[in-house]
């Protein structure tokens, strides 16, 4: 073999060496590049996945907060309105103390109040499982405003209607103690084993669920 071949295949092996690195190092750089594509789409997907995650968060706190503050000031307007209804209330009493209410004397207003508590008295003694006494001696605590509008002869004509609808004989008086209270009464048996607290501010509460629905649909509606 001459010089001139044996240089000819070192120049062709060297040529094809040449060609396959090119050739390996092509196909390299291509799956680097793809590989970087398909990184780069993860990572933007994960992005744009990461923002939206975070924009629905944020919707769902702006939602939750314009609720909250809805409720709020629902709140307060239905707070305001009942509050004014009842400084209009308290302000009324006292033109009902001096006036009455619709033709009625405060008075026997004062007398009615009693007599549905005692009656809520006398009725327990009539259930089967009491044990009726000959006479209940009832009491009736009075605010200083109410005090002077209840005698002697008022609780005894509530006493004889008692027992005229329950059977039960019933003995009223006017306890000394006074409550604190915007009017109303306070009625117990003697030995204070029952209770029934008849003033304006606890009938006020126990109206109170009716009163802010009719607060909501004047305002709401």
């Amino acid at each position: 073999m001459g010089v001139a071949e044996i240089l000819e295949r070192i120049r062709a092996s060297a040529e094809e060496e040449r060609q396959r690195i090119i050739s390996d190092a092509k196909r390299r750089a291509e799956e680097m590049i793809e590989n970087t594509k398909t990184s780069l789409e993860k990572h933007k997907n994960q992005v744009l996945a990461r923002e939206e995650r975070r924009g629905e968060e944020e919707k769902a706190r702006i939602i939750r907060s314009a609720r909250l503050e809805a409720r709020r000031i629902r709140w307060a307007a239905e707070e305001e309105l009942t509050q004014q209804i009842f400084e209009e209330a308290e302000r009324r009493l006292n033109i009902v103390r001096e006036k009455g209410f619709a033709g009625i004397p405060y008075n026997q207003i004062l007398a009615n109040l009693i007599k549905e508590a005692a009656m809520s008295i006398a009725y327990i003694e009539t259930h089967p499982q009491s044990s009726p006494e000959d006479t209940i001696k009832i009491e009736v605590l009075l605010s200083e405003q109410d005090a002077d509008f209840i005698d002697d002869d008022i609780l005894s004509e509530i006493s004889e209607e008692i027992a005229k609808e329950t059977g039960v004989k019933t003995q009223i008086t006017v306890a000394p103690e006074r409550i604190k209270s915007l009017g109303g009464v306070v009625v117990r048996r003697e030995d204070g084993k029952v209770e029934v607290n008849n003033t304006y501010e606890k009938r006020l509460e126990r109206l109170m669920p009716l009163l802010r629905e009719r607060v909501a649909k004047i305002l709401w509606t």
